[in-house]
């Protein structure tokens, strides 16, 4: 790699830390690609650009460099991460049956690449053994969370007799172990779970869900709607008390 094409990659990686300007960052990642089409560190340009799309809110954008950055190196785990994530998110399972389930399947075999990869991580410097887990448990929590959304999914991609019970299990299993393995458990996983169990009908595991997911996601969008599921859910069980006498 020339000097003057890793300074181009550095300025792309500081613009993506400071995570000021989404749009810099595409723009660079754009002329990257026109001045160096066979860069070795090209599948990872596509991951900075993918991750700006992702700030940006543009799944569909955030999906196109993502499959561009696996195209090139098929083992680029923050690309496995996004593409896993991204996949079986609701607006992108549009589309007849078929076309769902193979995005579900792509996801799901991302997901099961990606934590390969992460437990083959090596130590970094003086890092020692808990440290490493530590560090290999807080990335997997990503992966798991997406595989929990791909069982969830799939739960609701057969709604003959209401959602897959099996699906539903497997679901908050995988939600359970993402919030599980991470000091830091990302709100919508906890969310995510709420709605597993309000799905089983199990309202107090919900409830607790919902509030972990208010508590973790404190002023976003989520802590709303995780309180109006509390509410709604309080309102069911109090209808069901009187009816069990």
């Amino acid at each position: 790699m020339t000097a003057e094409e890793s300074q181009a990659y550095q300025a792309m990686s500081s613009e993506l830390t400071a995570g000021l300007d989404p749009d810099k960052v595409i723009s660079l990642a754009g002329d990257f690609e026109k001045k160096y089409p066979n860069s070795p560190v090209l599948s990872y340009v596509y991951t900075f650009e993918a991750t700006a799309y992702q700030q940006k809110g543009d799944i569909n954008k955030v999906v196109e460099a993502g499959e561009k950055s696996l195209k090139l190196n098929a083992d680029n785990l923050l690309s496995l991460i996004i593409m896993s994530e991204m996949l079986p998110q609701p607006q992108l399972m549009q589309g007849n049956e078929l076309d769902k389930q193979k995005k579900l399947t792509e996801a799901e075999t991302d997901a099961n690449r990606a934590l390969q990869l992460i437990e083959k991580l090596p130590k970094q410097g003086t890092e020692t053994d808990g440290q490493l887990k530590k560090r290999k448990d807080s990335i997997a929590s990503e992966p798991h969370g997406s595989l929990g959304m791909i069982h969830l999914q799939r739960a609701s991609l057969t709604l003959t007799g209401g959602m897959d019970a099996d699906e539903l299990n497997k679901a908050a299993q995988e939600f359970k172990q993402s919030v599980d393995l991470t000091e830091h458990p990302a709100p919508q996983n906890y969310y995510r779970l709420g709605e597993v169990y309000a799905n089983e009908n199990k309202l107090d595991e919900a409830i607790a869900a919902f509030s972990k997911a208010s508590e973790v996601g404190q002023g976003s969008g989520i802590q709303e709607y995780a309180d109006k599921q509390i509410e709604t859910l309080k309102k069911k069980q109090a209808q069901a008390k009187p009816a069990a006498h």
